[in-house]
Protein backbone atom coordinates (compact mmCIF):
# COMPACT_ATOMS: atom_id res chain seq x y z
CA UNK A 1 0.00 0.00 0.00
CA UNK A 2 1.19 3.30 -1.02
CA UNK A 3 1.94 5.77 1.50
CA UNK A 4 -0.25 8.87 0.88
CA UNK A 5 2.57 11.05 2.65
CA UNK A 6 5.11 10.66 0.17
CA UNK A 7 2.44 11.27 -2.86
CA UNK A 8 1.33 14.79 -1.02
CA UNK A 9 5.21 15.44 -0.24
CA UNK A 10 6.00 14.83 -4.17
CA UNK A 11 2.74 17.09 -5.26
CA UNK A 12 4.05 19.80 -2.72
CA UNK A 13 7.25 19.09 -4.82
CA UNK A 14 6.37 19.72 -8.23
CA UNK A 15 3.98 22.34 -7.55
CA UNK A 16 6.69 24.14 -5.78
CA UNK A 17 8.92 23.75 -8.60
CA UNK A 18 6.67 24.14 -11.52
CA UNK A 19 5.51 27.93 -12.64
CA UNK A 20 1.18 27.49 -13.68
CA UNK A 21 1.24 31.45 -13.82
CA UNK A 22 0.18 30.77 -17.71
CA UNK A 23 -2.20 28.31 -17.35
CA UNK A 24 -3.53 30.71 -14.41
CA UNK A 25 -3.90 33.28 -16.77
CA UNK A 26 -5.90 31.20 -19.64
CA UNK A 27 -8.24 29.67 -17.34
CA UNK A 28 -11.97 30.50 -17.45
CA UNK A 29 -13.97 31.30 -14.05
CA UNK A 30 -17.27 29.06 -14.63
CA UNK A 31 -19.83 31.13 -13.31
CA UNK A 32 -23.14 28.57 -13.91
CA UNK A 33 -25.15 27.92 -11.23
CA UNK A 34 -27.26 24.70 -11.13
CA UNK A 35 -30.55 26.05 -11.27
CA UNK A 36 -31.86 22.75 -8.93
CA UNK A 37 -28.96 21.25 -7.64
CA UNK A 38 -28.72 18.11 -5.91
CA UNK A 39 -29.02 17.87 -2.03
CA UNK A 40 -28.54 15.14 0.62
CA UNK A 41 -31.29 14.64 3.27
CA UNK A 42 -31.30 11.64 5.71
CA UNK A 43 -34.49 9.21 6.00
CA UNK A 44 -35.13 6.71 8.37
CA UNK A 45 -37.10 4.04 7.20
CA UNK A 46 -37.97 0.57 9.04
CA UNK A 47 -35.58 -2.00 8.06
CA UNK A 48 -38.07 -4.31 6.26
CA UNK A 49 -38.81 -1.36 4.07
CA UNK A 50 -35.57 -0.70 3.18
CA UNK A 51 -34.47 -4.35 2.55
CA UNK A 52 -38.03 -4.23 0.08
CA UNK A 53 -36.10 -0.89 -1.53
CA UNK A 54 -33.38 -2.56 -2.35
CA UNK A 55 -34.97 -6.33 -3.23
CA UNK A 56 -36.90 -3.81 -5.83
CA UNK A 57 -33.58 -1.78 -6.78
CA UNK A 58 -32.05 -4.64 -7.90
CA UNK A 59 -34.87 -5.76 -10.07
CA UNK A 60 -34.37 -2.89 -11.54
CA UNK A 61 -30.65 -2.49 -11.63
CA UNK A 62 -30.53 0.31 -10.02
CA UNK A 63 -29.18 1.64 -6.47
CA UNK A 64 -31.41 1.75 -3.87
CA UNK A 65 -31.13 5.34 -3.40
CA UNK A 66 -31.64 6.26 -7.55
CA UNK A 67 -34.61 4.02 -6.88
CA UNK A 68 -36.09 6.17 -3.84
CA UNK A 69 -35.17 9.77 -6.07
CA UNK A 70 -37.34 8.11 -8.87
CA UNK A 71 -40.32 7.42 -6.58
CA UNK A 72 -40.36 10.80 -4.70
CA UNK A 73 -39.71 12.67 -7.71
CA UNK A 74 -42.58 10.57 -9.81
CA UNK A 75 -44.39 11.19 -6.37
CA UNK A 76 -44.00 15.45 -6.29
CA UNK A 77 -44.80 15.41 -10.28
CA UNK A 78 -47.95 13.80 -9.63
CA UNK A 79 -48.98 16.28 -6.74
CA UNK A 80 -47.99 19.31 -9.00
CA UNK A 81 -49.74 17.96 -11.30
CA UNK A 82 -53.11 17.68 -8.89
CA UNK A 83 -52.52 21.13 -7.73
CA UNK A 84 -52.82 22.22 -11.51
CA UNK A 85 -55.80 20.18 -11.91
CA UNK A 86 -57.40 21.82 -8.58
CA UNK A 87 -56.13 25.64 -9.90
CA UNK A 88 -57.48 24.74 -13.27
CA UNK A 89 -60.78 23.46 -12.04
CA UNK A 90 -61.53 26.63 -9.35
CA UNK A 91 -60.78 28.87 -12.63
CA UNK A 92 -63.11 26.84 -14.52
CA UNK A 93 -65.50 27.24 -11.65
CA UNK A 94 -64.94 31.29 -11.26
CA UNK A 95 -65.53 31.95 -15.04
CA UNK A 96 -68.79 29.80 -15.11
CA UNK A 97 -70.19 31.90 -12.40
CA UNK A 98 -69.01 34.65 -14.25
CA UNK A 99 -70.69 33.74 -17.47
CA UNK A 100 -73.89 33.04 -15.81
CA UNK A 101 -74.05 36.13 -13.85
CA UNK A 102 -72.96 37.85 -16.94
CA UNK A 103 -75.85 35.98 -18.84
CA UNK A 104 -78.17 37.05 -15.80
CA UNK A 105 -77.70 41.11 -16.63
CA UNK A 106 -78.31 40.08 -20.14
CA UNK A 107 -81.29 38.40 -20.29
CA UNK A 108 -82.80 40.76 -16.74
CA UNK A 109 -81.92 43.71 -19.46
CA UNK A 110 -83.19 41.61 -22.52
CA UNK A 111 -86.47 41.63 -20.06
CA UNK A 112 -86.38 45.22 -19.23
CA UNK A 113 -85.99 46.51 -22.63
CA UNK A 114 -88.96 43.93 -23.52
CA UNK A 115 -90.82 45.96 -20.90
CA UNK A 116 -90.24 48.92 -22.29
CA UNK A 117 -91.07 48.14 -25.74
CA UNK A 118 -94.83 47.21 -24.53
CA UNK A 119 -95.39 49.43 -22.63
CA UNK A 120 -94.91 51.83 -25.36
CA UNK A 121 -96.78 49.90 -27.80
CA UNK A 122 -99.78 50.03 -25.62
CA UNK A 123 -99.65 53.46 -25.20
CA UNK A 124 -99.44 53.84 -28.78
CA UNK A 125 -102.66 51.62 -29.49
CA UNK A 126 -104.39 53.00 -26.65
CA UNK A 127 -103.54 56.72 -27.56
Amino acid sequence: MRDVREDVERLAGYYDRTDLSSEIEQAELDESVDQDPMVTTSLRLPKSVLDEVRKQAALAGLKPTQLMRQWMEQRAAESAGERRREVLVEAMRIFLEASQAEAAKTREAVHLELESLRDLLERRLAG
